[in-house]
């Protein structure tokens, strides 16, 4: 070898030993940076000529596992979703409390119960009164308060989805950015492995916001792709966009348009994430929340029918009910009709002393069963407490009137001495036993009875003790499974309030098919060029099945009613929607009024005299009452949760038990996913990171190599002074 192939050598391995120890110091250097990886190059050879000439490095290379890397993006965004659900679970498991404390839903209705135990050993007491009404509001308080709480978490959940989407936004833009100066590194055999570390890092933030797919070109740059197949980066990044509610209700669905769907070039790609944060968001807004809402919902109507048709038997004597205002909402009491199909109603008019002072039947003052429109039984009734003189005084000025601006009907006998009830009972015979009579309504006035109606004051909601802010703008069918089809064609009728009470405005009709699922129909109605103008449909998600939903976009009462039968409506469950009505109830204005109105009583008929009458002591309604809260319910399927026969009480404490098994369930699948991160994370650590131990044996061997290199350089110099001075 010659001297200057020597001297050539000796700096080679001066340079690469140098270039060895600055990666020991960079890699000692970042030890704490996160997502740093080691960076190592292994010398090589350098031959001139068959013939060893030194040493070179090689391109510097990060110690990573990419298969082991990509699988711990995977169960981050698992372990993501899991803890943004567990967040939202922990606050709804502080809104719904457990079954056994005092706070819960089946608590107080269990407390209501037992006021209304208390009640039936004191009927006459108003302190009674005023602590069963106050009971009430607690509850309906408490309803009101768990549907609000509901519903600021779903505008939570969507305003978090806004910001995650912020995020992915930013982690696609830095990507990017990245694989820009990657590219470029590489092209000119420059060192890219810190880029890449970063690179990675920002892929491991967008993996825990939402599934993606990625793969490498040629040229080092990162593509991906969202897990539906929609590209998210490649030349250039997509931005997505996602608008977040300021505002959320009950009624309000990610199906029916009232949420800002996550768009990628202008396509809708909310249901194609399906993983990290931004699939759990999603989840709570449209599926988990609602699901509770809804099963809250159905409780609350519950609550609210029982107490209403048991309260609407009874009577408040000795406080006297000289009025009446309905809760029954009617749009064309001219046309619509009703018919007693079993029992009568007895009417009748007692003193302040609870003595009989007139009395009727129903069928008597219309002349038979009927059918009878509404507006012809208020004005039959009327008719007679004008002319019934009771004991020679007379009630000329009593009304039964419709109020247009409600769509309900309200009693006024404009006396202070004298009290209206209602017995409904087997027969027409004085004193048959007390039932509540059955009513057949034909909503639409075609003749054929959409509905069946327990109770003459029920019907009309006249002495009813919860009220809700309802509406009948909106129907909701009940839970049906996505495939479901009716198995019967039918034509469905919408209409509204007519010109006059005896009129309706039709707003279209729509022939459906018995094959048609409920999308079928939401779409049809949606594409028809008449009903789309004043309807809009949709199917909303609830629980693991689905309800059909039709709105009236001006807000106005309206039926959805079958032509010449029922069978079409019987089998989709249509009725007015229930959504939202846990969050208006209340106690009824009469009894925040006056609580004494408090139906404790009934209509008794004394068999001595032949004479119905009022006691004081009587408690038969409150025993009802107290009886049917442990009487099971006929329950729909809700959020989740099946058609069943349970109690009021049990219902509540089903709900509750569920959300604390969800609760429990997705804590602990969270602990273990954390455990599985946590596992993988360090593997990939004593992969990748720095190890002090592993620096400190590559610094001594790259000082001994700079040494040695330092030797040769030595050596070959005093032997070029040597020659030197020979040729001298």
């Amino acid at each position: 070898m010659s001297l200057n192939l020597a001297l050539s050598a000796g700096i080679s391995g001066l340079q690469t030993s140098q270039k060895g120890l600055d990666l020991v110091g960079h890699n000692l250097a970042n030890v704490n940076t996160v997502g740093y990886t080691r960076k190592i190059f292994n010398p090589e050879s350098r031959v001139l000529n068959g013939a060893g000439v030194g040493v070179q490095t090689g391109g510097i290379i990060r110690r990573v596992d990419t298969g082991l890397n990509s699988q711990l993006r995977m169960e981050l965004g698992r372990y993501t979703k899991l803890e943004t659900q567990y967040t939202y679970f922990q606050r709804m498991q502080d809104l719904f409390g457990s079954p056994g404390e005092n706070s819960s839903i089946s608590h107080q209705i269990n407390d209501l119960a037992q006021q209304y135990e208390t009640f039936t050993l004191e009927p006459d007491k108003s302190t009674q009164h005023l602590s069963v009404t106050r009971t009430i509001q607690d509850l309906t308080g408490k309803f009101n308060r768990t549907s609000e709480q509901l519903q600021q978490m779903r505008r939570d959940a969507d305003q978090d989805i806004a910001a995650a989407v912020a995020e992915v936004n930013a982690h696609l833009k830095n990507i990017d950015t990245l694989n820009d100066q990657i590219t470029q590194g590489i092209a000119t055999s420059g060192d890219v492995t810190d880029l890449q570390d970063k690179r990675d890092q920002e892929l491991k933030g967008l993996e825990s916001l939402m599934d993606v797919t990625s793969f490498e070109r040629a040229g080092g740059a990162l593509v991906i792709y969202a897990s539906g197949g929609g590209t998210l980066l490649d030349t250039d990044p997509v931005t997505l966009t996602h608008s977040a509610s300021t505002s959320v209700t009950a009624v309000d669905s990610y199906g029916g348009s009232d949420f800002s769907a996550i768009s990628s070039n202008g396509q809708d790609i909310t249901t194609e994430i399906g993983g990290g944060k931004l699939a759990a968001l999603i989840e709570l807004r449209d599926k988990t929340i609602p699901s509770y809402q809804s099963q809250m919902d159905e409780l609350a109507a519950k609550l609210k029918d029982t107490m209403n048709e048991v309260n609407n038997r009874g009577t408040s004597y000795p406080t006297l009910a000289n009025t009446y205002d309905g809760s029954t909402k009617f749009i064309a009491p001219g046309k619509q009709t009703m018919e007693l199909t079993s029992g009568d109603v007895q009417i009748s008019i007692f003193d302040t002393e609870g003595a009989q002072a007139a009395t009727t039947t129903l069928q008597t003052v219309m002349g038979g069963t009927g059918p009878f429109t509404v507006e012809a039984v208020a004005a039959g009734v009327q008719s007679w407490l004008t002319t019934a003189s009771p004991a020679g005084a007379g009630l000329s000025s009593a009304t039964f009137n419709y109020d247009t601006t409600t769509g309900t009907y309200d009693i006024n006998l404009n006396s202070n001495d004298y009290s209206l009830a209602f017995r409904d009972q087997v027969g027409s015979t004085a004193g048959s036993t007390a039932k509540d009579v059955s009513i057949a309504y034909d909503r639409d006035g075609d003749g054929t009875a959409d509905e069946t109606v327990s109770g003459f004051s029920n019907f009309f909601g006249l002495n009813d003790v919860i009220a809700s802010d309802e509406s009948r703008a909106i129907h909701d069918s009940g839970v049906k499974s996505a495939n479901w089809t009716p198995n019967v064609n039918g034509t469905l009728q919408f209409s509204i309030a007519g010109a006059t009470t005896a009129t309706t405005t039709s707003l279209g009709t729509l022939n459906v098919q018995s094959n048609w699922t409920l999308s079928d129909i939401a779409d049809s109605i949606n594409s028809n060029s008449t009903l789309s103008t004043t309807l809009e449909a949709e199917v909303v998600q609830d629980g693991e099945g689905y309800r059909l939903r039709i709105k009236n976009l001006a807000g106005d009462d309206m039926e959805i009613t079958q032509a010449g039968g029922t069978g079409l409506i019987s089998q989709l469950g249509m009725k007015t929607s229930n959504a939202g009505i846990s969050g208006t109830l209340a106690l009824s204005d009469t009894l925040v009024d006056d609580p004494a109105r408090l139906s404790s009583g009934t209509v008794l008929y004394d068999s001595d005299t032949g004479q119905y009458k009022l006691s004081t002591s009587d408690n038969t309604t409150a025993k009802e009452m107290a009886k049917a809260f442990q009487t099971p319910q006929s329950f729909d399927a809700a959020g989740g949760l099946t058609t069943g026969q349970r109690s009021l009480s049990d219902y509540a404490a089903l709900s509750l038990n569920q959300n604390a098994d969800e609760a429990a369930t997705i804590s602990t699948e969270r602990d273990y996913q954390k455990t599985l991160v946590n596992s993988l994370d360090l593997k990939s650590a004593e992969i990748s990171s720095v190890n002090m131990d592993e620096e400190l044996a590559d610094l001594l061997t790259w000082q001994q190599m700079y040494n040695a290199s330092a030797k040769v350089i030595s050596t070959v110099a005093d032997m070029l002074d040597v020659l030197n001075s020979i040729i001298r």
